[in-house]
């Protein structure tokens, strides 16, 4: 079982760069980690072995190719990848949709007596 966690770059970071890096947490089993050693190699990324869990810094376009080199061998991890680089767009909603590209002001309004 492979567990991923992704920490973006922060909204200071983006501003001063663009291509910004993320931080990718994966825990792997052993084949993993070896699937995961070539594929970062492939495309020039460096990745942290040291620990029980794997660390690679990347750009979102350098995440963008681990997830495509990713695809052909193994594919929880890809789609997890693509997961978190194609969040979804909008909520679909029995009335409509809520585009989540902007913010929403919302409020409940209480029309009870009390």
């Amino acid at each position: 079982m492979t567990r991923l966690r992704i920490v973006p770059p922060s909204a200071a970071q983006l501003a001063a760069a663009a291509d910004a890096p993320h931080l990718v947490y994966i825990a792997a089993e052993h084949t993993q980690r070896n699937a995961l050693a070539i594929a970062t190699s492939r495309i020039g990324l460096g990745l942290d072995l040291s620990a029980d869990i794997v660390r690679i810094t990347a750009s979102r376009a350098a995440l963008e190719q681990l997830a495509a080199v990713l695809g052909g061998s193994d594919d929880a991890l890809a789609a997890d990848l693509a997961r978190y680089l194609s969040p979804v767009a909008a909520w679909e909603l029995r009335t409509g949709s809520l585009e989540l590209s902007r913010a929403h002001v919302m409020g409940i309004v209480n029309l009870t007596t009390d």
